[in-house]
């Protein structure tokens, strides 16, 4: 098991690494609702980043798991726990939203530049707080997402088995990550990848340099 859970926890800093290269795309900021030709022409990138945000989301669920495991059976055990499962259930509710600019924003975006000036608004109409489906969808993964980092920041902070700073560098960075504003501003995204990647690297190396000695002594 111990095993498991080191080579686990490196899915956290490999998580914001592919998310932080993933808002670095060129385009990934352009709203269709603002500048719908704009989203056309970079639809490719935009599809690419989201496309990217996917397997980033499962290393970040990996990691989180692993991160629950080292932590298990500790005094933080609970509120652990509970932090994971509000991460993974938010996750769940946020992928829709990353397959629809994934998968449709390509196909949608070469339709605009044929001439179909209609096709992008598609997309702003699925996603936007007006959609009833979306709003649900979007303001509970966004909660979830909050919450539960939080929790699991808590969690790190309170933990004797962990240093205290790369816990709040991994809440700010989920937070950050899930645009609980909606900004929709790409610094936004990257300053998240690039702190989850930092206190990723930090609680991985700690872990990984943990015997099972010292952590049954703390």
């Amino acid at each position: 098991m111990k095993d498991r859970v080191r080579l686990g926890i490196w899915a956290l800093p490999l998580s914001g690494l592919l998310s932080t290269i993933a808002a670095l795309i060129p385009g990934i900021g352009i709203d269709p609702t603002v500048d719908p030709e704009g989203f056309a022409r970079a639809s490719s990138n935009i599809g690419l980043s989201n496309v990217l945000g996917i397997p980033s989301a499962g290393l970040l669920l990996i990691g989180i798991l692993a991160l629950y495991l080292f932590l298990a059976r500790t005094p933080v055990d609970r509120r652990a726990f509970a932090g994971f499962l509000l991460i993974l259930v938010g996750t769940v509710f946020f992928l829709p939203f990353i397959g629809i600019y994934g998968f449709t924003a390509p196909v949608l975006g070469r339709r605009f530049l044929s001439g179909d000036k209609t096709a992008v608004s598609a997309i702003s109409e699925s996603t936007s707080i007006t959609n009833p489906t979306a709003l649900v969808f979007g303001a509970t993964a966004v909660f979830l997402l909050v919450l539960g980092a939080i929790l699991l920041g808590a969690a790190i902070w309170r933990s004797n088995n962990l240093p205290k700073s790369p816990g709040l560098l991994l809440a700010v960075g989920i937070v950050l990550s899930s645009d609980p504003l909606f900004y929709y501003q790409p610094i936004i995204w990257v300053s998240g990848g690039l702190l989850l990647f930092l206190g990723g690297v930090w609680i991985a190396r700690h872990i990984y340099t943990t015997t099972d000695d010292e952590r049954t002594l703390r």
